[in-house]
């Protein structure tokens, strides 16, 4: 934790990863990580956010610092900070507009993360129905297995899924199939 306020740049990149890896669940820690989320550098400042949300419980205290990182500079930043902040208050909204932005922006790897979260992300459900009419197949593809994974079936999805079994694309339409084929089965308790 100490070298977390290292001058040397490297010095504190490395420090917040062994803390990543290691994770321990301690008020100090989070004391330090919640510091560190401030850090001049992008990148100690992402792993950081990153770690927090790792933490559990035990960051609940690091809210208010995370929040503050949905205005960085930084994209990666930000959103790090938003998946982070979804794990320690995911009854909270501060984070929601940077992921909704972030998959208007194509963020294919961001639509993939949408379907692991827990509590299920159904608030994202409108906007992953946009990304079915994405001029981009690989886009389309992810939105129809992340809507697939979320388990919403609701009409206005079913009919969007429908529609996306006639894409030009066969990997978007085989992934309309197995999404409509998922929302079939019965939702598995979180």
């Amino acid at each position: 934790m100490a070298q977390l306020s290292s001058p040397d740049v490297e010095v504190r990149r490395q420090a917040v990863l062994t803390l990543y890896e290691r994770h321990p669940e301690r008020p100090e820690v989070v004391v330090a990580l919640t510091d560190a989320s401030d850090d001049p550098d992008a990148e100690v400042r992402r792993w950081a956010c990153r770690t927090l949300g790792e933490l559990g419980p035990v960051g609940q205290p690091a809210v208010p610092a995370l929040e503050a990182r949905l205005q960085d500079a930084e994209t990666a930043v930000r959103r790090t900070a938003a998946f982070a902040l979804q794990k320690l208050s995911p009854e909270s909204t501060a984070y929601r507009a940077e992921i909704l932005d972030g998959m208007r922006q194509g963020d294919g790897g961001l639509i993939v993360a949408l379907g692991t979260l827990r509590p299920r992300p159904t608030w994202a459900v409108p906007a992953l129905v946009e990304r079915l009419g994405d001029r981009r197949p690989g886009l389309r593809r992810l939105a129809a297995e992340t809507l697939g994974q979320l388990g919403d079936g609701s009409p206005e999805v079913r009919r969007a899924l429908e529609r996306l079994q006639r894409d030009a694309d066969d990997r978007v339409r085989g992934a309309a199939v197995e999404a409509l084929a998922r929302l079939q089965s019965p939702p598995q308790s979180e």
